[in-house]
């Protein structure tokens, strides 16, 4: 892994600390028959290793003095993802572009992935945010892949604590990108003033409490219902906790039941939350759909 990845793709590590400094964005490598041949061998490893919690902890990879070889392995795991999301994508994903002012460009050719920024440890998980109107249709076939017979046969997350998003940050913040429908950004704020989605901010942030304190949970709606005046903004909320309520009924937000081993809930989650950023994919940035960016957070 250190002469065919970390060193021919100049991933830069700290002198003195087992840490990455700057990780390389692939630009003009992806699908040449070097960084394919590259792909192959490191999923012959994750086929052998391929679950993390027993690999970042396995004394071949990381000890207490060091753990320079699992640092080398979270760069195999980055060229990885981003080939199986180049061939998942049609050929079509390339490194996001930004511009002088770092604002980042909405790609022609659908979808983009960012570089990883900052520094990142042996432990640091990989989360990729992808860009681009094609974001969440590419997302589902991510998540197919490693959950199927051709992968893994279970979600990326268990095999080496990679997940990947779609739109996480276009509808939450338009302002960083450039070349969105002209209209995209003033209508998100529009809708984000507006009753109906200001109750659903809140009831989401209610069901962020219940996923961890079912108990704190009610307590907090209780003050709300009780402190809430405006018959409209108390309709809303309510509208909002029974929209919340019953997609817990249909997916249960905690590893629970049916759900309470890590691969089922995992697989479950990944499978609802593809199905809201394939939509958005399908329609197209629209500002209507900011109620969807909104529930994605559940299966996060």
């Amino acid at each position: 892994m250190k002469t065919d990845i970390v060193d021919k793709y100049k991933f830069v590590k700290d002198p003195t600390r087992d840490i990455w400094t700057k990780q390389p964005d692939f630009k003009g490598l992806l699908g040449t028959p070097t960084f394919v041949a590259a792909a192959d061998r490191v999923k012959k490893f994750f086929v052998r290793n391929n679950d993390w919690d027993t690999t970042k902890n396995n004394r071949e990879f990381r000890t207490a003095q060091s753990c320079l070889n699992l640092l080398y392995i979270t760069a195999a795991r980055y060229l990885f993802v981003t080939h199986i999301l180049y061939v998942q994508s049609g050929n079509k994903l390339q490194p996001c572009v930004s511009t002088d002012d770092k604002k980042i460009t909405i790609p022609d050719s659908g979808v983009c992935y960012p570089a990883p920024y900052g520094s990142a440890t042996c432990t640091s998980d990989y989360d990729v945010g992808l860009v681009g109107k094609d974001a969440g249709v590419l997302t589902e076939k991510f998540n197919a892949y490693f959950q199927g017979a051709q992968g893994f046969g279970k979600p990326s997350e268990l095999v080496f604590d990679t997940n990947v998003y779609a739109f996480t940050l276009e509808y939450a913040m338009p302002f960083l990108f450039v070349k969105l429908p002209g209209t995209f950004a003033a209508g998100v704020e529009k809708n984000e003033q507006t009753i109906n989605f200001k109750m659903q901010e809140l009831a989401s942030a209610y069901y962020k409490v219940f996923k961890y304190n079912e108990i704190f949970f009610h307590a907090l709606v209780k003050v709300a219902e009780t402190a809430m005046t405006a018959a409209k903004s108390k309709t809303q909320l309510d509208v909002w906790l029974k929209t919340f309520k019953a997609m817990d009924a249909k997916v249960p937000m905690r590893p629970e039941g049916a759900l309470s081993s890590p691969k089922a809930f995992r697989t479950a989650h990944n499978n609802e939350y593809q199905k809201l950023v394939k939509a958005m994919s399908v329609a197209g940035y629209d500002p209507k759909l900011l109620g969807n960016y909104k529930k994605t957070i559940f299966f996060l």
